[in-house]
């Protein structure tokens, strides 16, 4: 069945084919002018799409491609990563061969060239299960490369970035939460790459506490060195959400509060909203019980401390999932923010967060989010995907895309 395109204008929206006709507020700015169309043909509708997913051009044709870790329950041939390759009209299922392993499940996934080929590799972080380095090969196949296990360490957030500054591709995982009594939570594992000699691994020093399924690299204090941002679900640490890096792998954290006394962080993103070289870091926060509040918090660095730039993101009802990115090409990122209602485009401005655009969804394509990632093809058009996968009724399951051209 052809997906029909929805399109927002100045002044109204077509939805999803129907004959309801809903009015958006003119979205001010760039974004007000420009067409977000529904490009989810050829994606799953299905399937439990959990936890993270990737963007990345995987075959270096100018598009992004989605990068999906196995959903949670699958069996047979899809308990393997899923590569999506993206067209004009859509998408198709890549055609890439990947090892066969018996212990692909669903977990945290993240891309980047860990051998320094120019090929993007992938990096699983298997719930449950261990972390796995997937080498592309550059002929549509990937080969494993060895990465050392850390004993009792479990992981559903994983990321790939140069954190000692040598130019080679780092990896960093969050422990997950100790569903087992063997599981016990770790903190923050960092692998260094020490390219053809193996990884060096170790636990960041005080971080044993910690686990969650969202984490964020950026350079959040601007000393040019990677920092680590981490939506941390203890109830014993909640002040440490923010590890600074000293560029040779090594990390201390900071050791204010910034996640409100009463509230968890559930989701962390970092970015440069202002164009000052230095990113942003964003949370969704929530308190406690059914019937708890569910917020965006944001913060920047000014030294020796962070300052509260929240201002504007209360009017954003249950927001979701979310990214920092790009849309113009001004060098400052955008919040990209997928709630309950639709997908909403938000500025930095030195009177607070703006709304740009927004895109009204129906709860059932948004409520069972689990991750949101946007980039930007060769062509300038910008590329927004979250996956779904709660098991709840009413909630649709599967990935969806948009573009905003």
């Amino acid at each position: 069945m052809k997906i029909p395109i929805l399109i927002i204008l100045l002044s109204f929206l077509i939805v999803n084919g129907c004959s309801t006709v809903g009015t958006v507020q003119p979205p001010t700015g760039k974004a007000g002018s420009l067409a977000l169309v529904d490009l989810s043909e050829g994606l799953p509708r299905d399937g439990l799409w959990r936890q993270n997913i990737a963007l990345a051009d995987m075959n270096g044709d100018g598009r992004l491609d989605i990068v999906a870790p196995p959903p949670r329950k699958s069996e047979g041939g899809q308990r393997r990563p899923t590569l999506f390759s993206q067209d004009l009209k859509g998408w198709r299922e890549g055609v890439f061969d990947f090892p066969v392993l018996k212990d692909y499940a669903y977990g945290g996934i993240a891309t980047g060239d860990i051998n320094g080929d120019g090929f993007p590799d992938i990096i699983l972080s298997v719930h449950q299960g261990r972390i796995i380095v997937l080498e592309n090969n550059g002929r549509s196949g990937f080969v494993e490369r060895a990465f050392p296990a850390a004993k009792n360490f479990h992981s559903r957030m994983v990321a790939a970035s140069d954190i000692n500054g040598d130019g080679r591709t780092d990896v960093i995982a969050l422990s997950e939460a100790p569903f087992q009594s063997t599981n016990r939570q770790k903190g923050i594992l960092v692998g260094i790459n020490k390219q053809g000699d193996g990884w060096d691994l170790k636990i960041i020093e005080e971080s044993e506490q910690h686990f969650g399924d969202s984490m964020a690299i950026g350079d959040i204090n601007g000393d040019g060195n990677n920092d680590i941002a981490i939506a941390s679900l203890t109830d014993k640490e909640l002040i440490k959400t923010i590890w600074f890096g000293d560029g040779k792998g090594a990390f201390v954290p900071y050791n204010d509060r910034l996640i409100g006394e009463a509230s968890k962080a559930f989701f962390v993103a970092v970015g440069d909203l202002d164009g000052d070289g230095k990113d942003e870091v964003v949370f969704k926060e929530s308190g406690y019980g059914s019937d708890a509040k569910v917020f965006l918090s944001a913060f920047t660095w000014k030294g020796p401390g962070f300052a509260d730039i929240s201002g504007g993101l209360g009017a954003i009802e249950r927001p979701m999932v979310f990214a920092l990115s790009d849309i113009d090409g001004d060098r400052k990122k955008e919040l990209i923010v997928l709630s309950v209602k639709g997908i909403g485009i938000y500025n930095y401005t030195d009177k607070g967060f703006v709304e740009r655009g927004f895109y009204p969804l129906p709860v059932a394509e948004t409520a069972g989010a689990y991750d949101l990632k946007a980039g930007r093809n060769r062509d300038g058009s910008l590329v927004i995907v979250y996956n779904l996968g709660r098991q709840e009724e009413g909630l649709n399951r599967g990935i969806r895309a948009y573009v905003l051209k």
